[in-house]
This record gives C-alpha cells, sequence and structure tokens, in this order.
C-alpha cells in the first residue's frame, strides 16, 4: 500500500501525478496548496452581510436619536414660548388693572372738580 502523490488542479479537480493502484491511498493532509478562495469568499460575503447589517442598525439609530433631539428641541422651544405667553397676559393683566385704576382715579378727580366748580358757582 503505497502513499500516492497529487496535486489540486482547482477547487473541484484532483491530479494524481503517479500511478495507482487498488489499496493506494490519497493523504489530503500532504498537500500544501489548499485553495482557499471559497473560504475566503464565504468570508467576504458574511463581512459585507454584517457591515450592511450594522450599517442599517446604525442609520435607524442615527434617525431615532435626530427624532429624540428635535422633539425634546420642540418641547424646550414650546416651554419657552408658553412661559413668554404666561409673561405677557401677566403684563396685559396688570397693566389693565393699572388702567381701571387710573380710570377710577380720574372719574373721582373730574367728579371732585366738578363739585368743585358747582359750589364756586353757587356760592358766587
Amino acid at each position: 500500500m503505497a502513499k500516492i502523490k497529487f496535486h489540486i488542479a482547482s477547487q473541484t479537480e484532483l491530479v494524481l501525478d503517479e500511478a495507482a493502484q487498488v489499496g493506494d491511498s490519497i493523504d489530503l493532509t500532504d498537500e500544501q496548496n489548499i485553495d482557499t478562495s471559497i473560504i475566503n469568499g464565504k468570508i467576504a460575503e458574511i463581512l459585507d452581510d454584517k457591515l450592511a447589517q450594522a450599517k442599517a442598525e446604525w442609520l435607524v439609530q442615527q434617525r431615532q436619536q435626530a427624532k429624540a433631539e428635535l422633539t425634546a428641541q420642540l418641547q424646550h422651544q414650546k416651554e419657552t414660548l408658553q412661559t413668554s405667553i404666561t409673561d405677557k397676559e401677566n403684563k396685559i393683566v396688570a397693566l389693565e388693572t393699572q388702567l381701571k385704576g387710573i380710570s377710577q382715579q380720574n372719574a373721582v378727580e373730574l367728579q371732585a372738580q366738578l363739585m368743585k366748580k358747582i359750589w364756586t358757582y353757587r356760592t358766587h
């Protein structure tokens, strides 16, 4: 029983380098020129798939983060505007109250001047 010398011609073809007889063996561990292109191709495919998946997940995450940031900014602007509106409403109420007070004071003063003129007119 002899070991037969061989070489690998392609990924599907094994070529005997010498004549063989029944019972002779081929030890595939003797071949040092193993074609790894198929394995490398599969690894490249898997890496490409993983990279595409990671990119898609990253894009989704970026969109979610951008949406969350935009929502937070809008909420902050809404709160700022609401505070401003509340401040303006409070100023309007204060000015209306002040105007009513001035109007009442003017009415009282006008009434007093009118009474004074009437009194002065009756006494002369």
